[in-house]
């Protein structure tokens, strides 16, 4: 329940600069997909085995996401120890909230999340990337999952 406390507090601080936030939002979307043209035109170059997998894409797909979510988390963390040196946690750190979901959740920047879910729902309504062989098997999208988790874990421990 706090970290979606924290979160709320993360969106209204925002949200006061609207400008800012659109403007963050629409120069991820358009660095993403740019990003994402070349990709497709680089794997239409790409000669694979089956007609309509595209595992290129799906990289891609993992590329932008993971890089959405340490985005994300390493904001907040950076923005902890901003707030930490300049003396403004202080009344913080009395409460009764976990320091770990404090400093992951307080000072993120919540629009890397938005992003995230709108190049998600690009991906789907596109249709440029088949998921279908890729969701077969509950193992595969397990494994895909769980690397992901772990690949952004790994990038926040080394942030």
């Amino acid at each position: 329940m706090h970290i979606l406390a924290l979160l709320g507090n993360a969106v209204k601080e925002e949200a006061r600069y609207k400008v800012n936030l659109f403007g963050g939002v629409l120069a991820l979307l358009m660095l993403y997909g740019l990003q994402f043209v070349f990709f497709d035109v680089i794997s239409s170059f790409v000669i694979t085995e089956e007609v309509g997998i595209n595992w290129f894409l799906i990289f891609f797909m993992t590329y932008a996401l993971g890089g959405l979510l340490v985005s994300f988390f390493s904001s907040a963390i950076a923005g902890f120890f901003r707030q930490l040196t300049q003396g403004r946690v202080d009344v913080l750190l009395v409460r009764p909230v976990n320091l770990f979901v404090l400093i992951l959740f307080r000072w993120c920047q919540v629009y890397y999340l938005w992003v995230a879910l709108l190049l998600i729902v690009f991906f789907v309504l596109s249709g440029k990337i088949n998921f279908e062989p890729f969701l077969m098997s509950a193992v595969n999208t397990l494994v895909y999952i769980v690397c992901l988790v772990v690949g952004v874990l790994a990038s926040i421990a080394l942030f």
